[in-house]
């Protein structure tokens, strides 16, 4: 048996807060190797810095989120065997992982790419790659035993200001606020955000009646533990396909528009349950496992487990390809009505004097967050696209 690989993050050292989440995904990766592959020795690796692994020969699970502007080198050393599962490519990453310059597509073009969400997918069908919905081994954490004398808080974590005058009152109980995905980076604290990950989500276990959250890797796990969820979309207002598709039919999910309209429930729901479903993920994750280190696998049993995957729905949500269309509808006549307006306002006086201080501290902003070197590279971008 190869080692497996988990990862820890050091955002190469660059970035200014940690997302507890990507310690999420690692606990989830490192539960299925404890199932899965017992004996097999473990290996961390920086999700970022995989291309210059050098080591033995090694199985990597990519689940995960992939990555910042410029960086690539999540992409997998030829020592590692890769197994794209619960993979997710940022919008900022996919021109240059099509690019000429980049040999992505020419090494894994053919290879099964188990994608988390619906628009990794459909990105990566389009580009002619072998790509299937496997949503999120965060979504495969046991259940919890109910207790509800000790299990009373209800958990805010990362809720804006600006929704919790709109959130019902009864979620305003013992309510105690977390936050999760902003917390202060320190470079070679790796294993203390480890642990964080790992008290957090036994706290959420242990004492919570409700949480209330928008970032996805509190969702799931909690949803999954059998905890009542409220997740509400914070962002990308008018679609659906993004980074969240992987709670697609497993809870509802309500968006900004949702709560101003008064459109989520006015009290605590009911936990949901789908043991199946995390079965089968965990089943596909194995075999996939097997089909990359070369063994036999039962076909048949894949490819009912991935069509259980793609077809679970017990929350009755819209199809996939209807919302995919209203909201791409929705999006264009809000770009048609806005378009006038925005025309008029770039040709007024007060815009033309703003502007270029708005610029100024655009660029002194991103110098400060970046450095020289990455804004270099986006100013070099935004002159010759």
């Amino acid at each position: 048996m190869l080692p497996v690989v988990s990862f820890h993050y050091n955002y190469k050292n660059t970035a200014r807060t940690v997302n507890i989440g990507d310690y999420v995904q690692t606990l989830a990766v490192e539960a299925f190797y404890d199932r899965y592959f017992p004996e097999a020795r473990r290996i961390s690796l920086d999700r970022d810095e995989l291309a210059s692994y050098d080591g033995e020969p090694a199985l990597v699970i990519m689940q995960g989120w992939f990555s910042n502007p410029g960086n690539l080198d999540f992409i997998p050393s030829p020592k590692l065997t890769p197994v794209f599962v619960g993979t997710h490519f940022s919008l900022d990453i996919r021109n240059e992982l099509i690019s000429p310059a980049c040999d992505f597509l020419a090494r894994f073009g053919k290879q099964e790419i188990g994608c988390r969400d619906f628009s990794t997918m459909h990105y990566w069908r389009a580009y002619g790659g072998n790509a299937y919905y496997s949503r999120c081994l965060t979504l495969t954490f046991p259940r919890r035993t109910a207790c509800p004398e000790k299990q009373k808080k209800i958990f805010w974590v990362d809720v804006p200001e600006r929704f919790r005058p709109l959130i019902p009152p009864a979620f305003h109980n013992h309510a105690e606020s977390v936050c999760q995905r902003a917390l202060r980076y320190q470079p070679g604290m790796e294993s203390h955000f480890k642990q964080y990950a790992r008290d957090l989500l036994k706290k959420y276990r242990d004492e919570a009646a409700c949480v209330v959250t928008t970032a996805i890797h509190c969702a799931m796990p909690c949803a999954s533990m059998g905890i009542p969820v409220l997740f509400i979309k914070a962002s990308d207002r008018n679609t659906v396909i993004e980074r969240w598709s992987a709670l697609y039919g497993v809870i509802p999910v309500y968006t900004e528009n949702d709560l101003e309209n008064g459109l989520v429930p006015d009290r605590i729901p009911d936990p949901l349950e789908f043991e199946e479903l995390k079965e089968n993920i965990l089943k596909n994750t194995y075999f996939a496992c097997l089909r990359a280190m070369g063994q036999h696998t039962d076909d048949a049993e894949i490819t009912a487990a991935r069509q259980f995957i793609a077809e679970f729905n017990q929350t009755q949500a819209p199809s996939y390809e209807s919302l995919r269309t209203r909201d791409a509808m929705k999006t264009l006549y809000e770009l048609w009505s806005l378009k006038d307006t925005l025309r008029d306002f770039k040709q007024a006086w007060p815009y033309r004097i703003v502007w270029p201080f708005w610029k100024i501290y655009g660029l002194s902003r991103c110098l400060k967050e970046n450095g020289w070197r990455y804004t270099f590279d986006r100013i070099r971008k935004t002159i010759f696209k």
